[in-house]
């Protein structure tokens, strides 16, 4: 596949679906290898509204609790957008979410096999893993009048998957050329389609929160109403899956009851 090209992908940007996006101040940047564009954009000086970031090669890529993210060098995408937000951090839940839900309208267009979502933050294709998403969030300034807060959204894309990916990944994962790609595949236009749509999104979120997107969630919801296996630390919970609330949170039924929980990881359960 092509290399990533910074001009290229902003020219796109700039020329994308959204009629304001290209009037939304922002810095990109392509690396040739960085150690994670996450930890990149938490250390880095936040000059403007949005900073965005993208290497051809990771070499200490996170996924969340401490995973690590494959990263075959010019095959996939890796990004990173650092924005800076304002409010209370609780204002912040269901971010990463939005993030998902944009990643599965960006990529959708570009291959024909469905793509849905795995709460918190994975995109999957018949079960398999196609893309994740890592959000951090670092306080910047905090006083009686403002809190602002620089959230960092990674994400990884699987567009080429090498053949012995098995060695390397210990789950099912799928890459978009897998899914009957509906043209060539071109990482320039696909990172600046994800850069244009996050941005678009991100400026939404802001103004009327999660509840905007919580039906395009549950819509996209690989597991709605599913047996799963809800894991916390050592402490495992099974339930029916009954999609999100207004929050982002993921409600689990038991035994007629609901119960709603706003971390860990989720899995179908073998006996469903």
């Amino acid at each position: 596949m092509e290399q990533l090209d910074k001009d290229t992908i902003v020219q796109w940007i700039e020329s994308g679906s959204h009629g304001q996006t290209h009037e939304q101040d922002f810095d990109l940047e392509v690396h040739q290898q960085l150690d994670s564009t996450n930890s990149y954009l938490l250390a880095a000086p936040l000059g403007k509204q949005v900073r965005v970031c993208l290497t051809e090669n990771q070499t200490a890529g996170r996924g969340r609790h401490g995973k690590s993210w494959y990263s075959p060098e010019g095959s996939n995408l890796y990004l990173s957008l650092a924005h800076r937000l304002s409010g209370e951090v609780s204002e912040l839940s269901g971010f990463s979410l939005v993030i998902g839900i944009t990643l599965v309208e960006t990529l959708q267009k570009f291959c024909q096999e469905k793509i849905q979502l795995k709460w918190p933050n994975d995109l999957l294709v018949n079960g398999r893993k196609l893309s994740g998403i890592l959000v951090e969030i670092k306080s910047e300034i905090k006083n009686e009048s403002n809190d602002s807060y620089r959230v960092v959204s990674g994400v990884g894309v699987n567009l080429v998957l090498p053949a012995d990916v098995d060695e390397h990944i210990d789950q099912p994962s799928i890459s978009l050329e897998q899914c009957r790609p509906v043209a060539p595949l071109s990482r320039n236009k696909i990172a600046a389609e994800i850069v244009s749509n996050i941005l678009h999104n991100v400026k939404h979120f802001e103004s009327r929160g999660f509840g905007h997107f919580h039906h395009q969630w549950n819509a996209l919801d690989a597991w709605y109403q599913r047996p799963v296996v809800l894991k916390m630390g050592n402490k495992t919970i099974k339930g029916i899956h009954q999609g999100i609330d207004l929050t982002g949170a993921l409600i689990l039924e038991q035994d007629g009851k609901q119960t709603l929980f706003s971390s860990g990881e989720v899995s179908l359960r073998s006996d469903s």
